[in-house]
């Protein structure tokens, strides 16, 4: 470590430091954003606000109805309007309890990322307490650099660590590494204050050395890293973004449903519609049929009836109901996730796969978990956001689930070897062949094998050679697997090679068309395959490492071919690492060297083909080079190559890099020797002072390498082993999901930031659709630059080896072997058997055979290649990987592990050639004037965090529900987590080094979570969910169980409607027929406090069906067709309107057969009152022309009793009609309503209450003496009839209605899943 740096910040300081500045912030932005403002109070109340539940309409009809219903108390007379006071005090005490309950409710919403943020704070401060972190528990220096975390090396407690973004702090000592973007503003650390230099945020450090381009090899200094203290806390800059954005969350579908049902329906339509035609009605009647017909008082038309009619459509009960239901199903959505991320599922994944319906997995919650999530969520203090984003709405209605990160959460966080290329000569009798060559003059046959691996779905490394004849090229492949080793799977090694990472990503900026591509990574298990123990290692002792690099040509002729067909591809910037290391054993000095293609090509001179060095001809250096480019197209490709050495090199040239010139080709003819090897014998061989160059042996030491010009001389002669490529594999879990999502109609979408080709065969492992027309890029075009020179003879050695590709791209080299055919089976280690015959002699003792012999191997002189068996070649059917297109775009880290910019010579346009658009900016018009295939893709590709807010943004306008997926390590995607309908933060797998390290450690329990976990906390704070990656498992469940409840909640409403509208639509009827108000006040309370709520909420105990995920999601429809309109009056008018108009009727009948009654005896109910007729349902008293009203002291009790019967009436038929709720979508002989154990149990309790309500109020009126009592059998026989019967025939009519909305809804479904499995690019009808 420095001494003239500061020692950094104690952990303990940082944590304070980092409460302090959320603290801050938080009083900052609460004073800023006071709630109790009149805009916010106007806002939370208007009726343009979706997601109120009480607008000042509603406000005003309820104070209306309090108005109303206490002047009716004021000036009646009858017996039972005394308790209309009663009924005003009850209806003012619900409306102020549904304003405050507003204010609340919208005060908790407004602050529920403020008291999240504030329960972090108090999680930080107790992770302060405890917290004793070491080095191993952060992750470590030299780490892999992934898009998907983001880490800074800090100094804390006196040592440099790699910190996690959300834990960095004001004040922090950071090292700035070449190449890097700045986390935060920050100051360089120095000692006198003229040199301190300021950074901005996102500002990349990019110490260029002033100097010219190399015209000769050259030494160069590498660029340093730096010192410097933050001075802001980055996290506070998300923080801002949290809470600003915290209450522009997209309405979800449900709160929409909602409010179109409950607002604008009842309420904005309903009510105004409902009180003109009871006004107007009654106005009639009043005035024109009173005495013909006969009416009621004036205060049952005028103020009784119309406040009983729209009483039901004011949202007196529904607000507090509607939130207690919402925290309900959250709290049962959170206990079924918690309560899966403890059970373990041990199930094939491959049996998974092919089972065609989502297996239902049984998950049950405790009582105490569920009481205690529902209370926390209802107060606002839940583990998930419940008001500002509701998981449980975008579970249950998502149709789009969208990815964010790749690396560690959609794929395995390391790459894995995928193919192995080396070049053999395909003859058993190398010698005589040998011998015959030379006295010819010919040359060999020179042959491509290629090796397939297959990665274990299992294990993050492991993997098995496909072809099951692979041992017979273990002698090809034995150099490889030594290679890896001890040059990149060496822990030795990481430090000088991360430095010189971040010296070529700066070095890169210089070049236009090239970009720094870091593909080294663990390969131990290739080395294990081949038969390597680890303890290799501790044979050769390390000497010191040497790292090269060349810019590219301005004048390249490729590169000018490159820019004219693939204007957004850059090459890899050519760069090579190497080691030294001394055989402990003998005491020889090797060098193996790794890097790309190009680089690796032009160093070497000649091919080890398994028992010979065979020079590289002009033919060889093409094949190499043109699988090198193709494969990086899609992989990581990384060439091997080895030389032994005569003398050691020196440990200083570590301290620099080679530097070599763009137009190498003359110095490399200069250093390298005349002709490759000759193999006439040991005399010849010690003549020309050749061993060194082609063969291993014995080597003098003599004084070490240490000179410009010996280093590139001894990287000019090497021996080419061979190639390499990995890639990233698709989790199965992942896989499996996917597919599962495809069968419910759930798009997966992949915001991809790599390019498109590399997207491409991403998204095929993934099992996503991407074909030629099933993806988009996202990136805008670059402007187009004027090619001059296109043709310029002038390049590296690159171009001359390479100058026939462009003619005869379309052609392969004949003996290939196959990439793209069928893999063979799989091998075990332990079935691999070394033949007896293979003898070769291995540098070092770690290369052990089946039976344990130990041996030591080089590539063989003439002597040991007399006792070297030969390799048969295996054969394949296919041809070499062939690409179709690439269109590449810069990672957003510094240093990308990406061959995106692969320098691939393909002069043909690899475009996206389906007519789609390109750029975010070219998205909405496609929309709006083509068609809405950008919205059917599962694949968007050069997406960075701005494009991918903007997509996610034009998916919700088009009526898409997002559910967003993002790894919790990444901050940008503050802004997408902020987007999307819900959000899912997922900690995502940590590279590695090499399988041998992990990441980091987890500290024990008594140490307080990891710095991963509390990152993790930060970063997910405004998540619906946050977890480990290897819990994303039960996400399929949680979708299930949440459409589950969705559909439950959408019967609820429904049903809530319908029972509200009927009891208006009997109002209505009966004063249009004349009759008397059907219902009072007191009895439309009742039913809407009681019977209908419970009736309402009993729908959500139906049993959770598997199948509801083969049902694609309904969305709602813009606008109201008439079909639909018509649609719905069918089915739902259908079902209710006839149960009302026989309960009008029933009504009807029984008032009249107690007017018959009163006429019969009417001399008993007063002395002087005698009526002596019944004139429609109102009783005409002797020597009156005007019937009277049934609000007279001696009528009101039998017309109390009517209604009561009439209420009754209503109760019992809307229990039977919720029987055809209970299932909405299968008849009742297909699954019975008796499966519903809540159902059964509130329909028995709402009918039981209801007869205890109705018994005890006429109970209570009976007790007067003066009023006429209509006995029992006075109602006549018909009227039970009808009442009794219908129940039977509404069962049946209804069903008949259900036969026909099933029917609907089948095709409605079968249409939609049509319109998402169809194939893009096919003529859709849709």
């Amino acid at each position: 470590m420095v001494s003239d740096i500061p020692p950094g910040l104690a952990s303990t300081q940082a944590f304070n430091v980092l409460i302090e500045d959320i603290k801050k912030t938080l009083d900052e932005m609460e004073a800023c954003r006071p709630y109790f403002t009149k805009q916010k109070l106007l806002w939370e109340f208007s009726w343009h606000n979706f997601q109120t539940m009480l607008d000042f309409f509603g406000c005003i009809v309820i104070i209306l109805q309090i108005i109303l219903i206490f002047l009716a108390f004021e000036y009646a007379d009858a017996v039972w309007y005394e308790s209309l006071i009663a009924e005003v005090v009850f209806l003012l005490f619900l409306f102020i309890g549904n304003v405050t309950f507003k204010l609340w409710d919208s005060k908790i919403k407004h602050k529920e990322i403020i008291e999240r943020t504030k329960f972090i704070t108090k999680y930080l401060e107790d992770c302060s307490k405890i917290s004793k972190w070491d080095e191993k528990n952060y992750p470590n220096l030299c780490s892999p650099l992934s898009p998907s975390i983001v880490l800074q090396p800090t100094l804390r407690d006196g040592k440099l660590v790699n910190v996690p973004w959300a834990l960095l702090v004001r004040g922090d000592c950071v090292q700035l590494r070449p190449g890097q973007p700045i986390p935060a503003k920050c100051r360089s650390y120095q000692d006198n204050e003229e040199d301190v230099k300021n950074f901005e945020y996102n500002e990349v450090y990019s110490p260029f050395p002033d100097k010219n381009p190399a015209v000769d090899i050259r030494q160069c200094e590498p660029l340093q890293h730096i010192y410097c203290v933050l001075e802001e806390t980055p996290y506070i800059r998300n923080l801002k973004v949290f809470v600003q954005k915290s209450c522009k969350r997209p309405t979800s579908s449900v709160e929409k449903e909602r409010y179109l049902l409950f607002i604008m329906t009842m309420e904005h339509f309903g009510i105004p519609i409902a009180v003109a035609i009871l006004y107007a009605v009654n106005l009639v009647r009043y005035f024109y049929f009173s005495k013909s017909i006969g009416t009621c008082s004036w205060i049952d038309l005028f103020l009784m009836q119309p406040v009983a009619a729209t009483l039901p459509l004011t949202p007196i009960v529904f607000p507090i109901l509607w939130r207690l239901m919402n925290a309900a199903g959250l709290a049962w959505i959170l206990a079924l996730f918690y309560t899966a991320r403890k059970q373990q599922f041990t199930d094939d994944p491959f049996e998974a796969a092919a089972v065609s319906p989502h297996p239902h997995l049984t998950l049950f919650a405790k009582y105490e978990a569920l009481k205690k999530y529902c209370m926390r969520n209802f107060r606002g203090r839940g583990p998930s956001p419940f008001r500002t984003q509701n998981l449980l709405h975008t579970f249950g209605r998502v149709t789009a689930l969208c990815c964010l990160d790749k690396k560690g959460i959609l794929s395995w966080p390391n790459p894995t070897a995928e193919k192995i290329f080396f070049l053999t000569t395909g003859r058993h009798d190398r010698e005589n062949e040998r011998k015959k060559r030379h006295k010819q003059g010919t040359e060999y046959g020179t042959q491509v094998e290629v090796l397939d691996l297959t990665h274990d779905i299992t294990s993050p490394f492991r993997l098995q050679f496909d072809d099951q004849s692979w041992k017979n090229y273990v002698s090809n492949l034995k150099p490889l697997g030594l290679g890896i080793l001890l040059n990149t799977c060496n822990s030795e090694t990481q430090e000088h090679y991360s430095h010189f990472s971040s010296h070529i990503a700066c070095e890169s900026m210089k070049d236009k068309y090239s970009v720094p591509v870091i593909n080294r990574r663990c390969l131990c298990e290739v080395a294990f395959q081949i038969g390597f123990s680890r303890e290799v290692k501790a044979s050769y002792a390390m000497e010191s490492q040497i790292s090269a690099f060349r810019h590219l040509a301005q004048n390249n002729r490729e590169q000018n071919i490159q820019a004219s067909y693939l204007p957004k591809t850059k090459f890899p910037f050519p760069h090579v690492v190497a080691v030294s290391a001394k055989e402990n054993y003998r005491g020889d000095h090797h060098m193996f060297t790794q890097g790309t293609g190009e680089m690796v090509a032009d160093s070497c001179v000649d091919f080890w083909d398994g028992a010979d060095s065979i020079p590289l001809t002009h033919a060889d250096r093409k094949k190499i080079l043109d699988f090198y480019h193709r494969t990086s197209l899609t992989s990581y490709c990384t060439a091997f190559g080895y030389r032994p050495l005569d003398r050691p090199m020196s440990p200083k040239i570590s301290e620099w890099y080679l530097e070599i010139p763009t137009d190498c080709e003359a110095i490399y003819r200069k250093y390298r020797t005349n002709s490759p090897l000759s193999w006439d014998g040991p005399g010849k061989l010690a003549e020309e002072n050749q061993s060194n160059d082609s063969a291993f042996g014995n080597i003098v030491d003599i004084r070490p390498i240490e000179s410009v010009s010996d280093v590139f001389g001894a990287q000019s002669n090497q021996t080419f082993l061979g190639m390499v490529t990995m890639q990233y594999q698709a989790k199965i879990d992942m896989v499996q999901m996917v597919e599962q999502l495809d069968k419910a109609c759930i798009r997966f979408v992949h915001f991809s930031k790599e390019n498109e080709l590399r997207s491409r065969v991403f998204s095929e492992k993934m099992g996503l659709e991407s074909g030629w027309n099933c993806h988009i890029s996202l990136g805008e075009e670059p402007e187009e630059d004027t090619l001059q020179d296109l043709y310029c003879s002038n390049g590296s050695a690159l171009d001359r080896s390479t100058e026939n590709l462009t003619s005869n791209s379309g052609k392969m080299p004949r003996n290939i072997s196959n990439l793209s055919g069928s893999s063979g089976n799989n091998i075990e280690m332990s079935q691999v058997k070394f033949e007896d015959d293979i003898s070769v002699h291995c540098v070092g003792d770690g290369y052990t055979d089946d039976e344990g012999r130990g041996s030591k191997m080089s590539l063989c002189n003439k002597e040991d290649s007399r006792r070297c068996t030969s390799s048969s070649r295996a054969t394949s059917s296919s041809s070499l990987l062939a690409t179709s297109e690439t269109n590449l775009s810069r990672s957003q880290s510094h240093i990308t592990e990406s061959t995106d910019q692969s320098g691939a010579n393909v002069p043909f346009d690899m475009h996206n050639r389906a007519k789609l658009p390109k750029g975010i900016k070219n998205i909405r018009p496609h929309i709006e004037n083509v068609d809405n295939v950008p919205l059917l893709v599962s694949l968007f590709t050069d997406c960075t965090p701005d494009v991918t807010e903007e997509m996610i943004q034009i998916m919700q306008d088009y009526g898409e529900i997002v559910c967003v997926i993002g790894s919790s390590a990444n901050p940008q995607n503050a802004g997408a987590f902020m987007k999307g309908d819900a959000s899912l933060a997922v900690e995502p797998l940590y590279p590695q080094l090499c399988q041998a390290s992990p990441s980091f450690e987890i500290p024990h329990l008594q140490n307080g979570p990891s710095p991963v976990e509390v990152s993790r906390r930060l970063n997910s704070l405004p998540c619906s969910l946050s977890f480990h990656r290897d819990e994303l498992s039960s996400l399929l469940q949680l979708i299930l169980e949440s459409r589950h409840l969705i559909s439950c909640f959408q019967n609820v409403m429904q049903f809530w409607t319908c029972c509200c509208c009927s009891i208006t639509f009997m109002h209505i009827i009966s004063a249009l027929v004349m009759l008397p108000p059907i219902l009072s006040s007191g009895q439309g309370l009742w039913l809407c406090f009681v019977v209908v709520p419970l009736l309402s909420v009993s729908l959500m105990g139906l049993p959770t069906d598997p199948d509801i995920l083969k049902v694609p999601t309904e969305k709602l429809p813009k606008n109201l067709s008439k079909e639909l309109i018509g649609f719905i009056l069918w089915c739902y008018c259908g079902k209710f309107l006839p149960s009302m108009l026989i309960v009008v009727l029933l009504y009807a009948l029984c008032t009249m057969g107690f007017c018959w009654d009163i006429v019969l005896k009417s001399r008993t109910l007063a002395p002087n009152v005698t009526y002596e007729q019944c004139i429609y349902v109102y009783p005409l008293e002797k020597g009156n022309s005007v019937p009277d009203n049934w609000s007279q002291p001696e009528l009101e009790l039998a017309w109390f009793k009517a209604q009561h019967y009439a209420c009754f009436f209503f109760v019992l038929y809307i229990v039977v009609i919720s029987s055809s709720f209970v299932c909405r979508d299968k008849h009742f002989w297909q699954k019975s309503p008796l499966c519903n154990g809540l159902w059964i149990l509130m329909s028995t309790l709402v009918l039981l209450f209801h007869g205890i309500y109705m018994s005890l109020t006429l109970y209570d009126l009976e007790n007067e003496d003066t009023m006429y009592k209509p006995p029992f059998s006075v109602i006549p026989l018909s009227i039970w009839l009808i009442a009794f019967i219908w129940p039977l025939v509404l069962i049946a009519f209804n069903e008949a209605i259900k036969r026909n909305e099933v029917r609907s809804k089948f095709r409605l479904q079968k249409r939609a899943r049509l319109e998402f499995g169809t194939k893009l690019g096919m003529n859709s009808p849709f």
